[in-house]
C-alpha cells in the first residue's frame, strides 16, 4: 500500500489517453514491487525491454493504450492491496431502444449514440473519482489477469463474475473476444447464459 500510486515513491508512471472514459491520466508504481509479483511485469522491466530503460534519476514514463485508466488502477490496487470491486458488465442494449439496438448491427451511424451511452453507463456505475475505490469490468480485469500471470486474481473474477451480469450483458459478453480467447471465462458467462435462457426457451417449448 506504501508504494501504491505514491509520485514521490515511484519509479514508473502508467499514462493513458485523454478521452471522455478516462477522467485521469496518470498512474504511480514501483518497478521492483510489480516485477516480485507478475513474473510479466519482471520480464517487462528486465534489461533487454524498452520498458526497462529511462533516464537515470527520472521515473521511467509508460504508455497504455490496451485497456482503460480504471481497468488498470484496478489491477494495481489489487497488486498492493488484495482488493477490488467490481460492477456490472456493460450492455449497449440496456441503454438504447429495440430499433437503436437493431440499427448498430447493420449500421455504424449509431456510433456516436453508442459513445453516448456508454459514457452515461460508465457514470451510472462510478462510485468514485478515487483510484482507490473505483470500480471497474470484471471481464476487462480479467484479461490484464491473464496478461499478467495473476492466477488468484483470475479465480477471484471468476468466482464473482457471475454477480455481475445480467441476461444481456451475458450475451453480449459470450461473444466478445475476452470470451473467445479464454476459455475459463466463456465457461463461466456460458454457464450463465444458459441458466437464464434455456429456461425459457424450453417454456416457449412447452407452451
Amino acid at each position: 500500500m506504501v508504494l501504491h500510486n505514491k509520485p514521490d515513491l515511484s519509479d514508473i508512471i502508467f499514462t493513458f489517453p485523454k478521452d471522455l472514459w478516462k477522467p485521469h491520466e496518470k498512474l504511480y508504481a514501483n518497478k521492483a514491487f510489480l516485477s516480485s509479483i507478475s513474473p510479466v511485469f519482471q520480464a517487462m522491466f528486465g534489461p533487454c525491454f524498452e520498458e526497462s530503460q529511462g533516464e537515470i534519476g527520472k521515473p521511467f514514463v509508460s504508455p497504455v493504450v490496451d485497456t482503460s485508466y480504471r481497468t488498470f488502477a484496478a489491477l494495481l490496487r489489487y497488486i498492493h492491496t488484495a482488493q477490488v470491486q467490481f460492477r456490472k458488465v456493460f450492455s449497449y442494449e440496456s441503454y438504447c431502444t429495440e430499433d437503436e439496438t437493431n440499427g448498430y448491427q447493420k449500421s455504424l451511424e449509431n456510433k456516436d449514440h453508442f459513445l453516448t451511452s456508454y459514457t452515461q453507463w460508465n457514470e451510472d456505475q462510478t462510485l468514485s473519482t478515487d483510484p482507490e475505490t473505483e470500480t471497474c469490468d470484471p471481464v476487462e480485469l480479467y484479461v490484464l489477469a491473464e496478461k499478467f500471470d495473476l492466477q488468484e486474481l483470475k479465480k477471484i473474477i471468476l468466482d464473482q463474475l457471475h454477480q455481475h451480469l445480467t441476461p444481456q450483458s451475458a450475451y453480449d459478453a459470450l461473444f466478445s473476444v475476452p470470451s473467445l480467447v479464454f476459455v475459463e471465462l466463456r465457461k463461466v458467462i456460458r454457464n450463465y447464459v444458459l441458466q437464464q435462457w434455456v429456461p425459457n426457451f424450453l417454456l416457449v417449448a412447452i407452451v
